[in-house]
């Protein structure tokens, strides 16, 4: 199924990884001391999109997610848990050998929105 939809959404699905690999490109880029205000629209630019996806189940899927990123030269960033990470090892340390973003998404997935401080950093 997967590559029957590739097929046929193949020149979409290429743009749009194009243009989330610009906008990752574009952001480190632009990393400073300060974090950025979120950007929601910049008039005049060119349209960037960025490429996340969160891990929080299972492993299953990530090779091919994965070799499609590869396929198609396309940088993304990717939000781990703890937990997932330490079931899916491998899979990670090819994340990164691909040169993708780790962004830490917490031990388990917890709800910190209503956290004190100190519970966020405990």
């Amino acid at each position: 199924m997967f590559r029957t939809w590739r097929r046929r959404e193949k020149t979409g699905f290429v743009l749009l990884m194009l243009l989330g690999g610009l906008l990752v490109a574009g952001a480190l880029q632009q990393l400073s001391s300060e974090p950025p205000e979120a950007i929601y629209f910049a008039p005049g630019g060119p349209p960037r999109v960025a490429l996340t996806f969160e891990t929080l189940w299972s492993g299953d899927g990530v090779e091919n997610l994965l070799q499609l990123l590869e396929e198609e030269g396309v940088q993304a960033t990717f939000f781990l848990t703890g937990l997932w990470l330490r079931n899916n090892r491998e899979a990670a340390k090819r994340i990164l050998e691909q040169g993708h973003e780790i962004g830490n998404h917490t031990l388990n997935h917890a709800n910190l929105l209503y956290a004190s401080e100190g519970e966020i950093i405990k």
